[in-house]
């Protein structure tokens, strides 16, 4: 299964099941555990945007995925993955591995020019660690490089930790056995892209879930989840300059949106004011969105009203837990997978049967004008070459950009 499809089917079923139990609210208590503390106060001037005009401002967002977030480790491989086997040893080996091209200022270019402002690099880290921990150079000289291009055409980028749930889990077994590696990995992040200015953001955990695999957020996972959020925050203030005063995003478990996960995820502590901010992903309705397969037989290709009143609850539990804890959400991955993972028939054939450019505009323009038009809260829309041909920066979606332009105008225009 793609890895991608297989880590939205996670989140997925954490939308639907919740949690089984309900802890206490992590983020009430300071905790002592931590390899790095957290400075008593910024240990430089700098104070960039406050997390709620960041959000505001980046309206719009795309992701680069498929390219640095792709890998081929497992926590309990034994052997090199076949990226390192089959692979030249290079980066590009690496930011090709799952079918796309390398990036390149032409593309970062072509997001640019279709009015979006924001992107999400999802980078997995994992398979460029050596034994002490050290990230190979040349792959963060790449994810650097990559960087600096979206940051000078004067776009928002986030950069992220992706795939590497799959060893950093939700549960104090893991956290305890992996605290040090995930401080020593941000530490270093933390040290080489401090030279950016306010429009980078670094971005903590993705979808990170317990053994379970997503389907029992319990109780150990969520207050887990939220240590591995305040770990994040305490080494990147630590490492100060820009690092002191930057937005930083924290994600809930799975980056599930669903009420028992927001009501006991907290907030991590901070030693600035209004500088953090939540990372949520949803891709509801799923019977619209999600690819066409037996567990989903009223798969639709029709953009139906049922499916907006089913989506406005999702987006209000967003804009309380934001309201609650006077901290922005940005909703990180969205998106129509049906268009890319169409399903198969029993003979193993795919079976080509996706939603079209018009009936996904509607989708596209209601999503946005419910949670930028209404909230300001920015959506990156997951993106392997949907929307725009990652080669040649061609506009493959022109509909479901100018829905995703529309639901933006909604905010700027007071509507």
């Amino acid at each position: 299964m793609n890895k991608m499809l297989f880590a939205c089917a996670v989140c997925a079923v954490v939308l639907i099941a919740g949690c089984q139990s309900g802890p206490e609210n992590p983020g009430t208590e300071k905790n002592k555990v931590y390899p790095v503390e957290l400075p008593e106060k910024p240990l430089s001037d700098v104070i960039y945007e406050d997390s709620f005009s960041a959000v505001k401002n980046m309206k719009a967002g795309v992701n680069l995925g498929n390219n640095f977030d792709c890998g081929s480790y497992s926590e309990d491989q034994t052997e090199p993955g076949w990226i390192i086997k089959w692979g030249d040893g290079t980066p590009k080996a690496w930011e090709t591995a799952w079918g796309q091209p390398v990036i390149t200022k032409t593309v970062i270019k072509a997001i640019k020019a279709q009015g979006f402002n924001a992107i999400r690099l999802p980078v997995t880290w994992i398979e460029h660690l050596d034994e002490d921990d050290n990230i190979a150079p040349e792959w963060m000289a790449r994810v650097k490089e990559v960087t600096g291009w979206i940051l000078e055409e004067d776009l928002y980028c986030l950069v992220n930790t992706h795939h590497d749930s799959g060893w950093a889990k939700c549960d104090e077994k893991h956290f305890e056995k992996y605290k040090d590696r995930y401080a020593k990995l941000y530490e270093q992040i933390g040290n080489e892209f401090n030279e950016f200015g306010e429009k980078l953001i670094l971005c903590g955990t993705n979808e990170m879930v317990n053994d379970a695999c997503g389907g029992d957020a319990s109780r150990e996972a969520l207050l887990t989840a939220a240590k591995w959020n305040q770990l994040f925050v305490n080494v990147i203030r630590s490492t100060g300059g820009n690092n002191a005063g930057r937005n930083l995003m924290v994600g809930a478990y799975c980056c599930a949106g669903n009420e028992d996960n927001l009501k006991y995820l907290g907030k991590p502590q901070d030693n600035i004011d209004r500088h953090l901010i939540l990372e949520l992903h949803n891709y509801a309705p799923m019977d619209f969105t999600w690819s066409k397969e037996s567990w989903l037989p009223n798969w639709k290709t029709e953009w139906r009203p049922y499916m907006e009143t089913n989506l406005i609850p999702d987006i209000s539990r967003m804009k309380k837990y934001s309201d609650i804890h006077d901290m922005p959400v940005v909703i990180g991955e969205w998106g129509t997978l049906s268009r890319r993972f169409p399903g198969k028939n029993d003979d193993g054939s795919l079976k080509y049967e996706a939603i079209t450019d018009e009936e996904g505009a509607k989708f596209t323009e209601f999503f946005i004008s419910e949670t930028y038009g209404k909230y300001g809260f920015c959506s990156f829309y997951w993106d392997t070459a949907e929307l725009l041909d990652r080669k040649t920066g061609e506009v493959k979606s022109p509909l479901m950009i100018e829905g995703i332009m529309k639901g933006c105008a909604k905010l700027e225009a007071g509507l």
